[in-house]
């Protein structure tokens, strides 16, 4: 065996008490348990000089030190009380025990605290280790073990008392509870024309509405008597006859004509979310039956998913909202329902993913219905929170479904549209010219590519005409089609097949672009010739203009005709009426400059010739 002082190495720490500086959970309650189990008063105070707390034989109390930290201060009152119960002569009258010194004392009070604490979850090693190790220095092994059962003994014991008091504490903390709780329920049938409104003491809200919904029809003869079955005490405040109902905030509603049950609390919250904006990923489900309709916005699942809960819907025999609502949750839906008939945003216009029958078990499908149908919906959803689409925009967005029957980009439009209204720095003007130019780009502005598609036709590459557009392009020699509902076509040739088929007609999508790149250029022509003849009209030079009959099925059998054949039809240079300036273009503006001095003939005859 070595002294220290012949060895090397890092020093030997030395233990201290270092003071305890955490908080206890549950802190007032261990104070209350251990104040009780103590066979003394206890007090805190203002201790002079460093004592944290001391026992007073003579005075038969403990006292605490003020202002500790939560884990020092029961610490200190578990070792005073060990103090108490062990080291006072009129408590402990055990004669022909030794009497122990100071350090026994003190090692046998902090070890029971230690292990006290310990117990409850309260770590105090960092002062009792310390402490025990000071008050125990120089005392041999045999006088420490002669402590331990009593250390043992005294820690069960006050543990014990202690854990029975928190038991205690926690009882009468929830029978005041219990007796705190009070709720105002509101028993009225659908019209209000009977009603009665009651004070619950001991149940809250929620455990009012659980008990009224596992009311049988035996225990609805009398509500209040069934709430006192259960532990409540019942108090009628207003009936029909009193009229005083509004003046009370309701917790919760009982309609006896329904059986339904209205957590008031709940349904202001649920009013508060019904009003959030429809997020894109939301399942919306309308639910209808005998006595209504409810939508629901469903946050949680996908459509597929939507529609497993459907089938699970479809199995109830009583379709009551609640129990509609119970196997909505039971599906693990999160579900708001955002419009509820009669009730919650039931004016507000319509829109669902889904819908429901539960009479008829049928389900409809949004995605099912007409483009113009589905539209309608999308424009409801995205204006449910805050209305932004002017008339024009609404007529735009469902023309544009029903034109190009492409639902992704109607809802693209839409989107954007709102988007622009609503938060957008440039205006929703160019989402609207850009849309209007894919309307118009189609060849017959009477019908559009979805009503191609409910008769049955439904190439890609075909654009759907009516029969006045039919006859139309047919007499300008484009090549158009008569669609059939098997999804076939035919050429025409003649215009007969054309007024003798009750389908639709169509021209590919080919021809059509082509027909719109020669009409822009003949446009462009057109302004040219707009151009050219207000000079020759309102220009300063003399001009001559020559003019040419449009090339148009009307004019064709003018267009070779000699001077006989015209005069036969009335067309004389006497009889400028019969000219038509609307049936010409004009094809060529001459500088009669350079023909001065001539005669009319040959002046005649050199416009002639230069203007071939």
């Amino acid at each position: 065996m070595f002294d220290v002082s012949q060895t090397d190495g890092e020093p030997i720490p030395e233990l201290e008490a270092k003071e305890l500086l955490s908080t206890v959970e549950g802190y007032e309650d261990f104070i209350k348990a251990v104040t009780f189990v103590a066979p003394v008063p206890v007090s805190f105070e203002d201790i002079p000089g460093d004592s944290k707390g001391f026992f007073s034989p003579t005075e038969k109390r403990i006292a605490v030190q003020e202002g500790m930290s939560e884990s020092q201060t029961l610490k200190t009152m578990v070792h005073e009380t060990a103090h108490s119960m062990l080291h006072d002569k009129d408590v402990n009258k055990d004669i022909s025990a030794p009497a122990k010194d100071r350090n026994t004392k003190e090692v046998e009070a902090e070890s029971i605290a230690y292990t006290v604490c310990q117990h409850f979850g309260i770590d105090t090693s960092d002062y009792s280790f310390g402490y025990i190790a000071g008050w125990s220095s120089g005392r041999g092994m045999k006088e420490l073990k002669s402590s331990l059962d009593t250390i043992r003994r005294t820690a069960s014991e006050l543990i014990t008392g202690i854990e029975e008091q928190l038991r205690e504490i926690q009882r009468d903390r929830e029978m005041m509870q219990e007796q705190e709780k009070e709720s105002l329920l509101l028993i009225q049938n659908s019209n209000l024309s009977e009603y009665s409104l009651v004070n619950v003491r001991g149940m809250d809200a929620a455990e009012v509405v659980e008990a009224l919904s596992a009311m049988n029809d035996n225990d609805r003869l009398n509500i209040a008597a069934y709430l006192e079955s259960r532990g409540a005490w019942t108090t009628e405040i207003a009936n029909q006859d009193t009229k005083e109902f509004g003046e009370h905030h309701l917790d919760v509603r009982y309609n006896t004509d329904t059986n339904e049950v209205i957590d008031v609390k709940v349904e202001m919250e649920l009013n508060e979310r019904a009003k959030e904006p429809i997020s894109a990923d939301d399942v919306i489900l309308k639910i209808t039956h005998s006595r209504g309709f409810e939508v629901e916005r469903i946050t949680n699942k996908t459509p597929e998913e939507v529609q497993e809960i459907m089938a699970a819907l479809t199995k109830l025999e009583d379709k009551s909202t609640q129990n509609i609502r119970d196997c909505l949750k039971s599906c693990g839906a999160d579900h708001i329902p955002i419009i509820v008939d009669g009730g919650r945003n039931s004016g507000t216009p319509q829109f669902n993913d889904f819908e429901i029958d539960l009479d008829k078990k049928e389900v409809t499908m949004m995605s099912h219905l007409s483009p113009a149908k589905q539209a309608e919906g999308i424009i409801n959803r995205l204006e449910f929170a805050k209305t932004a689409f002017s008339d024009d925009e609404c007529n735009l967005i469902v023309n544009y479904a029903f034109k190009l029957n492409d639902m992704e980009k109607t809802r693209e439009l839409a989107e954007r549209i709102y988007y622009e209204e609503t938060e957008g720095s440039q205006g929703a003007a160019p989402a609207v010219i850009d849309a209007q130019a894919e309307i118009d780009a189609l060849p017959d502005p009477m019908i559009g590519l979805w009503e191609m598609e409910e008769y049955g036709y439904t190439w890609g590459e075909m654009l759907p005409l009516t029969q006045e557009k039919a006859l139309e392009l047919f007499d300008h020699d484009l090549p158009v089609y008569l669609l059939h509902e098997d999804g076939s076509e035919t050429t025409v040739n003649d215009r007969k097949q054309i007024i003798a088929h009750k389908g639709i007609f169509g021209i590919e999508k080919g021809d059509w672009e082509n027909e719109k790149n020669l009409r822009a250029m003949l446009g462009e022509l057109e302004a040219g010739r707009a151009g050219k003849e207000a000079q020759l009209l309102y220009g300063d030079s003399d001009k001559y203009g020559i003019y040419q009959l449009k090339d148009i099925p009307e004019m064709r059998e003018f267009q070779f005709a000699g001077t006989e054949s015209l005069k036969r039809r009335g067309i004389k240079k006497d009889n400028l009426d019969a000219i038509k300036p609307e049936n010409y273009n004009l094809v060529y503006v001459g500088e009669l400059s350079g023909l001065q001095g001539r005669t009319q003939s040959a002046t005649l005859e050199a416009v002639g010739k230069w203007g071939i």
